[in-house]
């Protein structure tokens, strides 16, 4: 038996198997994917992240990788209309943070992975937790993993599989809240001529009927955002490539710009585009202000 198993290998469940780990805590920590995450997730990392982060021993790490926003260019169609820099706004914080960290989620996760694995513990992907039943003494979790059933017995369970939570679901814990679809929008990663990568482009406003493009300079690709609405019928345009040079086409006009699909190993053979509503995120993510109403029981 073990002491922990921790559902979802995100940054949180990620963490949380780099704190037990350090402190002797025997766990595993499994994930349903059969690859790891790449693509533009979760990029803002706030200063109390980060001080998590700097205890973990990683946070200068993760400072290498920061992508941060340079100055902008606000544009009609072809033409500059003003420039702006966001560090002028910024918040005077202590070293060694910086009011935010601006980096892909997928190498936050990399770096995370790679402090685990000085402890000696790996991400067992593929892995997909089906159930579990719990006594006094311990959890068994049910799991499958390349079509293999496996029991894990662990003394606590810790689900830190998102939203969409199975460990949530199972334990019949309540998720209050609502899904807000005021406003949707498209991101995607992007290969982009024509543009200088030493600032950020912005055509109106993104989250009102324009969009931005920023260079991101450690994943070697464009980030674009741009709100989108439903047809007639209630149904959004295909996230493809297509979609993203027509809308840009339509509300930049910027008739020097041709958008691609980025080389190398972060787009692989996949433009990576999502749905999401009101703010920046992950596929299909939406904006649902939500909270637990039920707390586990406690188990000393």
């Amino acid at each position: 038996m073990i002491d922990v198993l921790v559902v979802g290998a995100g940054p949180v469940g990620l963490t949380l198997a780099i704190d037990l780990a350090r402190r002797g805590v025997t766990c595993r920590i499994i994930e349903q994917s059969s690859t790891y995450q790449i693509g533009t997730r979760g990029r803002g990392i706030s200063m109390r992240s980060q001080q998590v982060f700097e205890d973990l021993g990683i946070l200068e790490t993760l400072k290498l990788y920061d992508e941060s926003m340079g100055p902008n260019r606000n544009y009609d169609h072809d033409k500059v209309v003003s420039e702006s820099n966001p560090a002028d706004l910024a918040p005077v914080v202590p070293a060694p943070y910086r009011p935010a960290l601006m980096l892909s989620q997928s190498h936050t996760e990399a770096v995370l992975r790679e402090r685990l694995a000085w402890y000696g513990l790996h991400v067992e992907l593929g892995c997909q937790l089906v159930g579990f039943t719990q006594n006094a003494e311990s959890v068994v979790a049910s799991v499958t993993h390349d079509g293999v059933s496996e029991e894990i017995q662990a003394r606590y369970l810790v689900g830190c599989d998102g939203g969409r939570s199975t460990v949530r679901k199972v334990a019949g814990i309540a998720f209050l809240g609502e899904t807000w679809e005021e406003e949707h929008h498209i991101i995607a990663n992007l290969s982009v001529s024509g543009l200088d990568p030493h600032y950020s482009h912005t055509w109106g406003n993104p989250l009102a009927g324009g969009l931005a493009l920023q260079w991101m300079g450690h994943s070697q690709v464009w980030f674009f955002s741009a709100s989108v609405a439903p047809d007639e019928h209630g149904e959004f345009p295909a996230p493809t490539l297509e979609t993203v040079q027509r809308l840009f086409d339509e509300r930049a006009g910027y008739l020097v710009c041709i958008l691609a699909t980025p080389p190398g190993s972060l787009a692989g053979v996949r433009i990576f585009v999502w749905w999401i509503a009101t703010a920046w995120g992950a596929s299909f993510w939406r904006e649902t202000p939500r909270m637990l109403i039920q707390l586990p029981v406690v188990r000393a």
